[in-house]
């Protein structure tokens, strides 16, 4: 399957971008993975912690809404709690397996997600998009769909090794920093033109009254307007049936 993460926030969500497949989750994906101890043949200590959020909606008359400094607190929370200070970095013992970012906790399971290595040494991981049907009920229109990707970037700096105190009061050695960049798209795809004003208007609907509409219909309006409307105002409710795509983008240092 071709992968075509666009690079670049500004460039994010554009309308030329095809992307194909199975769904994944919503704009909080992805659930952390709980990992074993026992997988890793090596498991590093980086600092790293929040620097920048940015979020952004497309809109169907070529406009685009930007929220370049939008709260931390939006961040969705199965991302943020695994960057806590410090992560791991690790391999795995089978090294036909990815490596995998996590965190510590009492536990001593390691939530996080696995990633990439390229040739230089640095993360780099494009997941394969995924797609499903916008409005998952009876009511929706099977041409309308939502399609997502998610992709890693980051580097690796050794140059200022230090230490960590867990919250078990034992001390860790920490090789150093990573730069990292968490970058999710979603767009909203129609085989003919206005298949998905239907859907997008009853899920407006359904976010805003919840009069008429089933559990699972407000939890999808929810997953879809909760961040770009809520949380960082990117989008206008009342604009819901223009919505092409969103993104987010989180960086940590």
């Amino acid at each position: 399957m071709t992968k075509s993460v666009v690079k670049t926030i500004s460039l994010l969500i554009i309308a030329t971008v095809q992307l194909s497949g199975c769904r994944f989750g919503n704009y909080q994906s992805p659930p952390p993975q709980t990992i074993q101890q026992d997988q890793f043949k090596t498991k590093d200590l980086y600092f790293t912690s929040v620097s920048n959020f940015t979020v952004q909606a497309s809109l169907s008359d070529n406009t685009t809404k930007t929220n370049s400094s939008a709260p931390f607190s939006a961040i969705p929370s199965s991302l943020l709690t695994i960057f806590d200070t410090a992560v791991f970095f690790a391999t795995q013992t089978d090294t036909t397996q990815p490596p995998a970012i996590f965190n510590w906790d009492t536990s001593s399971n390691f939530n996080g997600f696995f990633t990439e290595l390229d040739q230089h040494g640095n993360i780099r991981h494009d997941e394969d998009p995924v797609s499903n049907q916008l409005l998952e009920t009876t009511k929706g229109n099977v041409n309308c769909t939502t399609v997502y990707q998610i992709s890693h970037d980051g580097t690796f700096d050794t140059s200022h090794p230090s230490s960590v105190v867990f919250p078990d009061g034992s001390q860790h050695p920490v090789l150093g920093d990573l730069d990292f960049t968490f970058t999710y798209v979603q767009l909203i795809k129609e085989v003919n033109p206005g298949d998905c004003t239907d859907d997008l208007n009853y899920l407006a609907a359904c976010y805003t009254n919840g009069t008429g509409c089933t559990n699972l219909e407000i939890s999808l309006s929810k997953s879809l307007f909760d961040l770009i409307v809520k949380e960082t105002g990117v989008l206008d409710i009342a604009d819901a049936a223009k919505l092409k795509g969103l993104a987010y983008q989180v960086k940590f240092q």
